[in-house]
């Protein structure tokens, strides 16, 4: 079992939470621990926004519970008026992530008072915020969450998933041997999953290039284009799966087909070979910013797009050279293949081309850091020698 970043984070924000109240002398430090915990969140940006909310909701909560403890007492009743309060104001507030740390904060500051309430209310307040605080810290400083990072190693594993799929359904088509269907369908509905994954894993990357304060707008659409033809393409190769399953109740013999027919599925091998070798680097590219791999890329993507030429100039020789009833069907069948294959071509260009706006976008930005940087260092050296 591997111990993860967020997990150590918290043993850390516990332990100096711990620390903390200790030295502050404010009591027992059961309510930082518990604010540190629920503030260590897997993005940065949660976690500020989150522990903003949560100190707007513990100031309301230590409030209400002042006010109510002291002019009505810490009466079980009163206590739970005083959470219905707590949570309510919360509510209208839109301080929904700090609902739970509000009812703990007033429960605290009416439970088990001893000595001058004000000054019981007054600690348990700074005990709740200084957890507040070290969760958001510690989280800042050590490990921060790499959610690019993350994205770019989920969008790998699906591309490997989607293009696994990608050979065993069409081969499978090419072959005529069928599938093992229980088998594949489990694989589809694993890969369904991880693109599920991948549309959380993209919310927190947009989230954390908030938190940056950098104007990367256009890095995210280029992210969200690649995500978004993921899926599409999950769908195309859902739509080749299908049309296979259709055909291969009726035992079609591959080996007594017309050339035609065969010359057709030699066609959709090589565009099965050449699309899979694109998308086998696809994110190597992204990851190596190799100025050859993309030219590889783009090659490759020329290469597909005239087999499709070639696929639909095969379709309508056949089609018009060796038709009869059985043949249409065939017809539907490879032409339904021969279509989703042109799309599935085609979102793969659309990613090569957001691959290289991303990484081409990277360069020019970092180009234009290094150049503002040396002019500052320029109109500094003159100013100190002038």
């Amino acid at each position: 079992m591997v111990i993860g970043p967020r997990i150590w984070k918290t043993g850390i924000a516990v332990a100096l939470c711990i620390f903390l109240v200790q030295s502050l002398n404010l009591g027992p430090p059961l309510l930082a621990i518990v604010a540190a915990i629920l503030t260590i969140q897997p993005s940065i940006t949660k976690s500020i926004a989150q522990g903003g909310n949560r100190v707007a909701a513990t100031i309301i909560g230590g409030i209400i519970g002042f006010i109510i403890v002291n002019y009505f007492g810490a009466h079980p009743i009163t206590v739970g008026l005083a959470v219905i309060l707590a949570i309510t104001i919360s509510i209208r507030l839109k301080l929904q992530e700090g609902i739970v740390i509000a009812a703990i904060t007033v429960a605290a500051v009416m439970v088990d008072v001893t000595g001058d309430p004000k000054l019981f209310a007054l600690h348990r307040l700074i005990e709740t915020l200084v957890g507040i605080g070290v969760g958001v810290g510690v989280n800042l400083v050590f490990s921060p969450p790499n959610t690019e990072k993350t994205l770019i190693e989920g969008l790998t594993e699906v591309n490997q998933h989607l293009k696994n799929l990608y050979v065993t359904v069409l081969n499978g088509f090419i072959s005529n041997n069928g599938y093992d269907q229980e088998k594949l369908d489990k694989e589809i509905t694993e890969v369904r999953g991880k693109l599920e994954d991948i549309r959380r894993k993209m919310f927190e990357f947009k989230d954390e290039i908030g938190y940056r304060k950098v104007l990367k707008s256009q890095q995210v659409k280029k992210y969200e284009t690649v995500v978004t033809s993921f899926n599409l393409i999950f769908e195309r190769i859902l739509g080749i799966y299908y049309t296979e399953l259709n055909r291969s109740q009726r035992d079609i013999d591959i080996e007594g087909a017309s050339k035609e027919y065969r010359d057709i599925l030699e066609t959709l091998q090589k565009l099965l070979t050449t699309t899979v070798s694109m998308q086998e680097n696809l994110l190597c590219y992204l990851t190596s910013k190799n100025v050859d791999l993309c030219l590889y890329l783009e090659n490759c993507g020329h290469q597909s797009t005239e087999l499709v030429k070639d696929l639909r100039w095969q379709i309508n020789k056949w089609h018009l050279t060796d038709e009869n009833k059985n043949n249409s069907v065939s017809l539907m069948e490879i032409s339904n293949i021969g279509y989703e294959m042109e799309q599935i071509n085609h979102h793969l260009k659309r990613i090569t081309g957001a691959l290289k706006q991303l990484i081409e976008g990277e360069t020019v930005n970092s180009e234009e850091g290094f150049i503002k940087w040396l002019t500052a260092r320029v109109f500094t050296r003159n100013n100190r020698d002038s």
